[in-house]
């Protein structure tokens, strides 16, 4: 997907994610939901638009430097 170059975000949700998140990851998504990615739309929006830092989202799964990182569950 990143090989498209668009000037967009991909997060990933529901059960693929929760069980597999690095997988997602791994194809390109920006964000792996863990859980119940309904109940953290509203800071991923507000994550792309500028506001949380990542790390303060809970339930998600992101790549840092290479690195996969897991933030606490919600």
């Amino acid at each position: 997907m990143k090989k498209l170059k668009l000037s967009k975000y991909y997060f990933a949700g529901g059960y693929g994610s929760t069980f597999s998140p690095e997988e997602y990851l791994k194809i390109g998504f920006d964000i792996a939901c863990i859980g119940e990615s309904d109940l953290i739309i509203r800071s991923l929006i507000n994550y792309f638009s500028g506001k949380p830092k990542k790390e303060n989202i809970k339930s998600i799964c992101y790549l840092e430097n290479n690195k996969i990182k897991f933030n606490k569950k919600s």
